[in-house]
């Protein structure tokens, strides 16, 4: 049924369950997307008074970029999608009592206009994520060419037809398509079960119900006005969502906003009702204006929040990384002196040519000082070492720089106690980045060793004479 290549292909008979599951959801997101076009259609045409204005609500194209953007997987996806597009967009075409056969060649430019969008924004911006820089990517991307040439194409097409008014639904389908995009685009290319899940609604939802119901009363105030200078009073309102509920949160805002306006608009109940104008139409391009404004100014800053969010999210969760590994570093440390101490070790680093030197805390205990965070200088550990050795320690140190090698050697440690004692020294050379390099060197004590070692090597009357 599908080919290899197919989203719901399957490996093997143990994957059919999931590849079920799988398409199922995918289908369950596709009949919400039918559902959502054909209601919000079916809410344009109920409430739009003119019919040639009905086309300032249609929401299909821009749902449909969202679903070849985020749904589609394969060309079988994106067919699907399209072919659903030409049903439902014709449907409303004819709904809205055009001439027969504009209504399909309507359908045609739809498809049209979305596949150019779908390849313009797949190439040039993003489908994941909507922050400030990416949401205006494919704002521009998907907006500007493909609705220029839509409307264009639908002005021509309606001139071919012989219809008076050409221009004039030329002009409507280019607004329209733009507040479409803007309204509905950054919703739907934003909202997903963990941006959801982050809002915390469970916890959160009487400042949510609050915060909506007293926009929907102010919408609803400022449209009942017959003064068009009350209309902004909903700014405020949609920002505080944008700045407590994120980018749903001012989709939700601007979206309710819209519902409303569009209503009492198409009922004559607004100012905008009554626009004196010779353009037929004027009171919903005015609507759209307004509506344009509310989401350019709340969705850029409810978009700032969320990135702001997002990197108090990493910057914590950062920090929480950085804890735990510091406690395991801290963890790691006193194990390694630990061992150090049971098996009379240390361990000692060299750096070149930086000479920084480094010693661990069973090194220092070897030679009898105290812990610091600065070693004895190269000299003044080489004279801790017995008299006869020292040179021969010197010269181990300049071959292994200039041969690249490491060295091994044991002889006698005085502390500055006077207390002696045997140690085994044995370092290898380290080549690291930016021409750097090091010697890496362990030092252990091996007094009792030697002394354990003489001790069986003596014969039985040596033994006795101690």
């Amino acid at each position: 049924m599908f080919d290899e290549n197919s989203p719901f292909a399957g490996g093997g008979v143990a994957q059919k369950g999931l590849e079920r599951t799988a398409l199922n959801a995918r289908l369950w997101v596709l009949a919400l997307y039918a559902c959502a076009v054909i209601g919000l259609s079916t809410f344009a045409t109920t409430f739009t008074s003119a019919h040639s204005t009905v086309a300032a609500f249609w929401p299909t194209n821009t749902l449909a970029l969202a679903m070849m953007m985020r749904w589609s997987r394969s060309r079988r996806d994106d067919v699907l999608v399209l072919g659903l597009l030409a049903g439902l967009s014709s449907l409303s075409a004819r709904i809205d009592g055009r001439i027969e056969g504009l209504g399909d060649l309507f359908s045609v430019i739809d498809v049209a206009q979305v596949s150019f969008a779908t390849v313009l924004a797949r190439r040039f911006a993003t489908s994941k994520y909507f922050t400030v820089g990416q949401g205006w990517r494919f704002l521009l991307a998907a907006g500007p060419a493909p609705i220029l040439t839509g409307s264009a194409l639908a002005a021509a097409a309606a001139w071919g037809f012989g219809v008076k008014d050409w221009l004039h639904d030329g002009i409507v389908w280019l607004l329209a398509e733009f507040l479409s995009l803007v309204l509905l685009g950054p919703f739907l290319m934003t909202v997903s079960a963990d941006g959801i899940a982050r809002l915390r609604l469970g916890a959160r939802w009487p400042e949510a119900a609050a915060l909506f119901a007293v926009i929907a009363t102010a919408t609803l105030v400022a449209f009942s006005h017959s003064g068009i200078h009350l209309l902004f009073v909903v700014m405020p309102f949609a920002l505080v969502a944008a700045f407590r509920f994120g980018v749903i949160g001012a989709n939700i805002a601007v979206l309710l906003i819209a519902c409303i306006g569009a209503v009492m608009t198409s009922r004559g109940l607004s100012p905008l009702a009554g626009a004196r104008t010779s353009f037929a139409g004027a009171d919903t391009l005015i609507l759209q204006l307004f509506l344009a404004t509310q989401s350019l100014t709340a969705i850029p800053v409810a978009s700032a929040v969320d990135q702001r969010n997002y990197l108090v999210r990493m910057a914590q969760k950062r920090t929480v990384e950085l804890s735990s590994l510091n406690a395991s570093l801290v963890e790691a440390k006193i194990a390694a002196d630990l061992a150090e101490t049971i098996a009379d070790t240390g361990h000692w680093t060299r750096e070149f040519p930086t000479e920084r030197h480094v010693w661990s805390a069973g090194t220092f205990r070897i030679f009898g000082l105290p812990q610091t965070d600065e070693p004895p200088s190269i000299e003044e550990t080489i004279s801790y070492f017995k008299a006869e050795d020292r040179d021969r320690i010197r010269g181990l140190l300049e071959t292994c720089q200039k041969e690249k090698r490491g060295f091994a050697f044991e002889s006698e440690v005085t502390r500055p106690d006077g207390s002696t004692c045997l140690v085994r020294v044995k370092a290898e050379f380290l080549a690291m980045e930016n021409g750097r390099s090091a010697l890496f060197g362990v030092m252990r004590d091996i007094t009792e060793q030697k002394a354990l070692e003489a001790e069986r090597s003596m014969t039985p009357a040596q033994v006795a004479a101690l």
